[in-house]
């Protein structure tokens, strides 16, 4: 669930695998298959120009994803940021 100013606030998902530096879910080759991003965020956000969760859900949703082929087999960590 989320409620926040459309497209100026929002969060986002980022991973890092086997240590290496985060990125966002997308870029690392991630798949939403459902309950992806919503929007992409204006230059006023600290996130600018990315596609995020952003506006109002609606009420609580399921987000899935198909993680990264480079991330088979790998330790992995995620991140939520939120500006």
């Amino acid at each position: 669930f989320y409620n926040t100013e459309d497209t100026y606030d929002g969060g986002v998902l980022e991973i890092s695998i086997n240590g290496g530096g985060f990125t966002d879910i997308i870029t690392a080759g991630g798949v939403f298959v459902s309950g992806g991003y919503t929007d992409v965020l204006d230059s006023g956000s600290t996130l600018a120009g990315r596609n995020a969760w952003s506006g109002n859900s609606g009420g609580y949703i399921d987000t899935i994803i198909t993680l990264p082929v480079a991330a088979l087999n790998q330790n992995v960590r995620f991140r939520w940021r939120f500006s």
